[in-house]
């Protein structure tokens, strides 16, 4: 059993993953975990994966779709994505590149914590 500290094998599974799922497309905004999906996903993104999920998920605010994964609408479109993505390897690693460019760009603890200091400066 996987230790829950074992981060360097949480990375490798996300770095060979051609994509992942947060959510699928009949998924309801209500039916979140909150934290626990999202975490993932930023994760996966993180560390070069393409994600996908559904619409009217909280977690589609941070995918750009065709650019760093897809939002999936059916079951049918969702599973033509995953078709697309394993069968044209380049075209995951393209996702997965500008996912993780995205998720740094926007997520990194610079600019989170930048935001933080931001945050609690305008309460003094």
């Amino acid at each position: 059993m996987l230790d829950a500290n074992d981060q360097d094998a949480v990375r490798g599974w996300y770095r060979r993953a051609v994509a992942v799922i947060t959510s699928l497309p009949g998924f309801a905004p209500e039916q979140a975990l909150p934290q626990r999906e999202s975490i993932s996903m930023l994760e996966a993104m993180s560390c070069g994966a393409p994600v996908t999920c559904g619409p009217l998920t909280p977690w589609a605010e941070h995918v750009t779709d065709g650019v760093t994964g897809f939002i999936t609408r059916s079951d049918e479109e969702l599973a033509a994505r995953l078709q697309s993505l394993v069968t044209s390897r380049p075209l995951a690693a393209e996702l997965g590149g500008r996912a993780r460019e995205d998720c740094v760009e926007l997520c990194s603890l610079e600019v989170a914590g930048g935001k933080l200091v931001g945050i609690y400066a305008g309460l003094g």
